[in-house]
């Protein structure tokens, strides 16, 4: 019986990018979605993923020799058959730890590397880590979230300019939300920002107006407007993804 939709452990989307093999594992998704865990050994499985994902024939066989590889499919070779190994064989396989999915749609295989991107930031949102801690809550996916740069390139193994990119393509293609998060300072002036960034200082402390906390920044953080100071902080992101157990 063929599948409406998939729970793909988010531990396998960071695999996907962390490891660059997306491709591959949206061929597999793919095969998941078409056949009820085995196809014929023919043309005609190769055919129907390649047409389903925009890809040629020939990748297809190629992530299938890595699938296989990997144990993620098995062979008969005998009785012609392809076995596509189910989801909770594989975490158990690649040792993945947490139960924690995404919910991934057929039409989602189109826009699989954003889909991916979108789920891993949907799955940092859930923990809570956004706020500098490992304190896990029971945040809808919906809430506003702070989630910095350097938090998508730690988990992600990748560079700034890349974990950049990456949030842009999952906003893009409508799997999260950013909202700017401007927040006004105290204890610091135009005159002294223009100082610190003369001196290429690399932080400064200041206190949120209205609350007894203090962040750092970089002086670049700092704007002015009418008077007063604002901190460019972490954007605010919302998940368009639904997070499940598997």
């Amino acid at each position: 019986m063929r599948v409406n939709y998939l729970k793909i452990p988010c531990e396998m989307a960071v695999f996907a990018l962390r490891e660059h093999e997306v491709p591959k594992v949206c061929s597999y998704a793919a095969a998941q979605f078409l056949y009820s865990g085995k196809a014929k050994l023919s043309d005609r499985s190769a055919r129907r993923i390649a047409n389903e994902i925009g890809i040629s024939q020939s990748t297809v066989y190629r992530h299938f020799n890595w699938l296989l590889d990997r144990n993620w499919i098995g062979k008969d070779e005998v009785n012609g058959w392809l076995f596509f190994r189910g989801m909770d064989f594989i975490h158990n396989i690649e040792g993945w730890k947490y139960s924690r999915a995404a919910v991934m749609q057929k039409k989602d295989l189109l826009n699989v590397k954003a889909f991916l991107i979108g789920a891993v930031i949907s799955s940092i949102i859930k923990t809570g880590k956004g706020t500098g801690t490992d304190r896990k809550s029971r945040r809808s996916e919906q809430s506003r979230f702070p989630i910095s740069l350097s938090l998508i390139q730690k988990v992600l193994g990748v560079s700034r300019k890349t974990a950049f990119t990456y949030r842009k393509i999952a906003k893009k293609k409508g799997f999260i939300n950013m909202i700017p998060n401007l927040r006004q300072v105290t204890g610091i002036t135009a005159k002294d920002i223009r100082m610190l960034k003369q001196n290429n200082a690399e932080s400064v402390t200041v206190d949120l107006f209205g609350s007894n906390e203090s962040v750092k920044v970089h002086p670049n953080q700092l704007r002015t407007n009418k008077g007063f100071i604002y901190a460019q902080l972490a954007n605010l992101i919302t998940s368009n993804i639904q997070l499940r157990k598997r």
